[in-house]
């Protein structure tokens, strides 16, 4: 039986929150690294959330879409668990519905309909989802009643926020260097959760984490970015030396109470995986295992 749009769009969802919170990632949760107030199994519910969340909203605004999936996840899951892959996959899931296939050109259409009640219900799931380092600056002002539609609220807001940059930009980031990157390292590294991490360094290193920017600096930022690009220096997942560099790295992101958490590029990651899959399908998730 033929797959309905709206199950595809729950499944790639599911698959790809589920398999970028799986990945031993530095600095982030992982399956055997969590935070004082998330851990492992908090990403895992709101995976499973979110895509059925998707399944029953994906005809609906982004705006609803955003709001109600970040309202269902709240409720099982009290801190914040994915309110940026919510923000980015949303329009990402609206374009393949709309259009039955996800590509710059359907994105930048659903990207042009946006409208001011998107941003209205996009600033309420902000406001519910009280991200950490939000300050008195979020997109555009998520405090405040919206006036503007959530296009031009993440334009206001792209030299800051990666996920406002991808907004204003057309979903660039996903599509023309994490997609990209994703397909090269599934051909050169050994298991597909090895492509993911590589993947990730690449983005970590290609654009400073915009919530390590906002929770601690631009700087601190900058230096980062530069210790991800040391890390793929020495081969990141391809090489004995380049593994030891992620440890160590692993190891310095986690040093001061998670202040450093690459936050922004694992959401990135997300949308990529997001993206991926709706293209590609799953068979490359087979990478790494012995043919009987």
């Amino acid at each position: 039986m033929k797959q309905s749009k709206q199950n595809k769009i729950a499944e790639a969802a599911q698959v790809a929150c589920l398999l970028e919170a799986s990945c031993e990632k530095p600095g982030g949760v992982t399956p055997t690294k969590r935070f004082d107030d998330l851990c492992y199994t908090d990403f895992l519910l709101a995976s499973v959330i979110f895509g059925q969340t998707l399944r029953e909203t994906s005809h609906k605004s982004v705006g609803e879409i955003i709001l109600k999936s970040v309202k269902a996840v709240k409720k099982e899951v009290k801190s914040n668990a994915n309110l940026g892959i919510i923000l980015l996959i949303a329009p990402l899931a609206n374009a393949f519905y709309r259009r039955g296939e996800l590509c710059a050109k359907n994105v930048r259409s659903t990207l042009s309909a946006l409208t001011i009640e998107d941003a209205d219900d996009a600033f309420k799931a902000i406001k519910l989802a009280n991200p950490g380092g939000l300050g008195t600056e979020p997109v555009h002002d998520a405090r405040k009643k919206a006036s503007i539609t959530l296009l031009r609220a993440m334009k206001l807001a792209a030299h800051r926020d990666w996920i406002a940059h991808e907004y204003a930009h057309n979903f660039d980031i996903t599509f023309s260097i994490g997609v990209g990157e994703l397909v090269k390292n599934i051909k050169s590294t050994a298991s597909f959760r090895d492509a993911v991490v590589q993947t990730y360094l690449r983005l970590l290193y290609l654009y400073p984490d915009s919530h390590i920017g906002r929770k601690a600096s631009k700087d601190t930022a900058l230096k980062i970015s530069e210790k991800a690009g040391e890390v793929l220096h020495k081969g990141g997942v391809t090489a004995k030396a380049g593994r030891r560099a992620i440890s160590a790295f692993d190891k310095y992101l986690r040093s001061d109470s998670n202040l450093l958490n690459p936050g922004t590029t694992s959401d990135l990651i997300a949308a990529t995986l997001f993206a991926y899959f709706l293209k590609y399908g799953y068979g490359a998730m087979n990478l790494g295992k012995k043919k009987k």
